[in-house]
């Protein structure tokens, strides 16, 4: 597969009985990053998933420093995709009768 011109990013967040107003402040901060694509509340030990598109490290660097800064997280994580091996927005209808 051809190299992609980003870096795949994606935070993993967790958090522990916050809501009500740092919910709405973390939601607010997260809609103002354009790198950020996909964003998913997840069951299980981490609750926030976000897909973040930024060309290298020190660009995704500086979004973990705005997103920490914008909002109270005690725990974040990170994985990288180190090469991409399937990437489609088909859907498959085949489950459609």
């Amino acid at each position: 597969m051809s190299a992609s011109p980003f870096c795949l990013g994606a935070y993993c967040l967790a958090y522990a009985g916050k809501l009500g107003a740092w919910s709405d402040r973390f939601l607010a901060t997260v809609q103002a990053f354009p790198e950020v694509v996909d964003f998913y509340r997840l069951s299980g030990d981490v609750n926030h998933l976000l897909h973040v598109l930024v060309p290298g490290i020190a660009a995704y660097d500086a979004d973990y420093k705005r997103l920490i800064a914008g909002t109270q997280l005690f725990d974040v994580g990170s994985t990288f995709a180190m090469e991409v091996l399937k990437f489609t927005m088909a859907r498959s209808l085949s489950y459609v009768r």
